[in-house]
């Protein structure tokens, strides 16, 4: 965390010993992807702002499907009864679902931030204050 504010490093050389018993179980792959994915997610509400986004695009997809069985319906398609009705319900719903769920993480997500009680600066030095 400290990198990530910006702050001054520096480090501690030290020689660690052997392991004592046993094998690693850490796997390099499924390891660091799970670190890489925890980096992604664990500090950024991006991706529950990319879920209302899809909810409200295939919530709005929906609606097309439901303007071309329209016009399939005119043109004198042949449409299986109750498929079209079936298929924007689920569609529609389910965008909405997204929508829904995405929002409500938003709304999560910006109250952890707010807990987490984090400065929204430091200051570096104070300059003509009385301390």
């Amino acid at each position: 965390m400290i990198a990530f504010v910006g702050f001054n490093q520096s480090y501690i050389e030290y020689d660690r010993d052997p392991r004592y018993a046993g094998k690693s179980k850490y796997n390099k792959f499924l390891g660091s992807l799970t670190i890489g994915l925890n980096g992604l997610i664990g500090f950024s509400s991006r991706p529950l702002f990319l879920m209302s986004i899809a909810g409200f695009i295939i919530a709005l997809m929906s609606f097309f499907l439901g303007v071309w069985y329209v016009i399939q319906k005119i043109s004198g398609f042949n449409l299986t009864p109750g498929l079209t009705t079936t298929v924007i319900l689920i569609t529609f719903f389910a965008g909405a679902q997204l929508l829904g769920l995405g929002l409500l993480g938003e709304y999560v997500g910006r109250i952890y931030d707010e807990v987490k009680k984090r400065p929204k600066y430091i200051l570096d030095k104070k300059i003509n204050f009385d301390d």
